[in-house]
C-alpha cells in the first residue's frame, strides 16, 4: 500500500501487474492511469511520491518519472516539487479535450462544412433529449433568454453572446454529461465565429424566431421537432455566413 495524504479517508493503492512484451514506461503509465480512475481520488489528494512508488514497486525512479510525465500531460495528475511535494490527483478539465480537438482539426485540415455537420447532429440531439428531460427551471431560463434576445436586435454583439447562452441552456437541459463535455470542449470551435460576424436585422429576427421554435418544441415534449428545428437553425446560420461572404476560410 502506498501512503497518501493523511486527510484522505481512502488510501490510494497500486500493485503493478506483469507487463509481458509491453515497453515498461507506457505500460506503467497505463496501469497507474487505470488505478487512479478506478479509485476516484478526490482532486488534490496526495497519491504518492516518486520515492514511495519506487520503494513499493521496485521500479527505478527514472522509469517512474517518465511514466508520470505521461499522466501529467493528460491532466490526470499534478506533480509538485519540494518538501510537501509528490503526485496529486487532478480532475481532467474541458480545456484538455478542447486543445486536442483543436489540434486534430487544424493538423488534418478538416473543412468547415464538417464542423457544421457535427454542430447540427450534436446540438440537434441535445434539443431532442431536452424535450423529455427539461425541468421547469430549464424552460424558464430558455424563455428568459428568448425575451432578452428580442430586446437585443439593435445590439448585435450582445445578441451574439446571448445566442451562445441559449445554446448552452439547451445543452444543460439535455442532462447528458458526455455531450456537455464535448460541447464545452468545442465551445470555441462551435461559437467563436458567431461573435465576430456582422448581422443584419432580418438575420437577428430570424434567430429569435428559431430560438422560440426550439423552446416551444422542447416545452411540448416534441423531441423530433426540437431536433429538426435546431438543425435547421444551425444550417440557416451557416447559409447566412456564406451568402454574406463572411466565411474566414473553408478549412478550419
Amino acid at each position: 500500500m502506498i501512503p497518501n495524504d493523511t486527510n484522505s479517508t481512502v488510501p490510494f493503492t497500486f500493485t503493478p501487474e506483469p507487463f509481458g512484451h509491453e515497453s515498461t514506461v507506457p505500460a506503467l503509465a497505463e496501469q497507474l492511469r487505470l488505478a487512479i480512475l478506478r479509485q476516484h481520488p478526490a482532486e488534490g489528494t496526495r497519491l504518492f511520491s516518486v520515492g514511495e512508488l519506487a520503494e513499493n514497486t521496485g521500479f527505478a525512479p527514472g522509469v517512474i518519472r517518465e511514466a508520470l510525465q505521461h499522466l501529467s500531460q493528460s491532466g490526470l495528475i499534478e506533480i509538485r516539487q519540494g518538501a510537501k511535494g509528490g503526485v496529486f490527483a487532478r480532475h481532467v478539465g474541458y480545456e484538455l479535450l478542447a486543445r486536442a480537438l483543436d489540434n486534430l482539426i487544424a493538423s488534418n485540415r478538416i473543412p468547415h462544412a464538417s464542423l457544421i455537420e457535427v454542430r447540427q447532429e450534436i446540438e440537434g440531439y441535445c434539443a431532442d433529449l431536452a424535450a423529455t428531460r427539461r425541468t421547469d427551471d430549464d424552460l424558464a431560463a430558455m424563455e428568459a433568454s428568448v425575451e432578452r434576445t428580442e430586446g437585443m436586435v439593435e445590439r448585435p454583439r450582445q445578441f451574439a453572446e446571448e445566442n451562445i447562452h441559449f445554446h448552452l441552456l439547451i445543452l444543460r437541459a439535455s442532462k447528458n454529461k458526455i455531450l456537455s463535455a464535448l460541447v464545452r470542449a468545442m465551445r470555441e470551435l462551435f461559437f467563436a465565429e458567431t461573435t465576430e460576424l456582422h448581422y443584419g436585422p432580418d438575420a437577428l429576427h430570424a434567430a429569435v424566431e428559431a430560438h422560440r421554435k426550439v423552446m416551444e418544441a422542447i416545452r411540448a415534449g416534441d423531441a423530433s421537432r426540437a431536433r429538426a428545428v435546431m438543425g435547421a437553425h444551425i444550417g440557416a446560420f451557416d447559409e447566412y455566413v456564406s451568402q454574406t461572404h463572411q466565411r474566414r476560410e473553408d478549412v478550419l
